[in-house]
């Protein structure tokens, strides 16, 4: 059994996440419901460090023993993306992977009022998004930058952590820049941002700014 094997168990079966935690079988949480996945064999915490160091860089591995936390993204060819938080528990390592569409939504998708249509058509301004974790934050977002992306010529910079959709340029330039990899840190990232001739900046799926160039000098 390999990470990618139980990846593609939660794609198969439409889960939203999938858990490993040590002393239990792999679990995915399907239409909210946490279920076990079958005929796989309880996991202890060698079994789970196994499982992680493969999908690991040494640098990330390093970090998680330090840090004791560690958020990356992972994908699988032709299979999907993952948001994965890897963690220590009693002392044993656990991994949650949320399920990431390769559908990135469109606003029509995801039903928003006639009011952010507006909004994200401004030239500048800041947006917020926020609620509790699983609300559609990350979602929204995407939905805006893919809008903006279909309608506008615009620089979109995403500093993130970890990069969960992945979006191609159609009118405008997307870069996406992932925390330890691309940036130190967020705020350092957004002070040399300024420099970078930004149109929108998103910051953590939790600010959404709308800049005028006019305003970087």
């Amino acid at each position: 059994m390999s990470i990618d094997e139980l990846f593609k168990i939660a794609v198969e079966r439409k889960a939203s996440d999938l858990h490993l935690v040590a002393g239990m079988p792999p679990i995915v949480r399907i239409d909210g419901n946490l279920q076990v996945i079958p005929a796989k064999s309880k996991l202890s915490g060698a079994d789970i460090r196994n499982l992680l160091k493969p999908m690991l860089t040494d640098k990330q591995y390093a970090i998680l023993e330090t840090e004791r936390e560690l958020d990356i993204s992972h994908e699988l060819k032709g299979v999907g993306r993952f948001r994965v938080n890897c963690h220590w528990e009693k002392d044993n390592l656990g991994m949650v992977a949320r399920v990431i569409s390769q559908k990135i939504p469109t606003l029509k998708d995801i039903n928003v009022p006639q009011i952010v249509y507006e909004l994200i058509a401004l030239q500048q301004g800041l947006i917020l998004v926020t609620g509790p974790t699983g609300c559609g934050k990350s979602t929204t977002l995407a939905a805006m930058i893919n809008h903006i992306n279909h309608e506008r010529s615009a620089h979109i910079i995403t500093l993130e952590d970890p990069i969960e959709f992945v979006f191609e340029p159609i009118k405008s330039i997307i870069k996406q820049r992932q925390l330890s990899t691309d940036m130190v840190s967020f705020n350092k990232a957004l002070i040399h941002v300024l420099r970078q001739d930004p149109n929108v900046i998103t910051k953590e799926t939790a600010q959404f700014h709308m800049l005028n160039p006019e305003l970087l000098d």
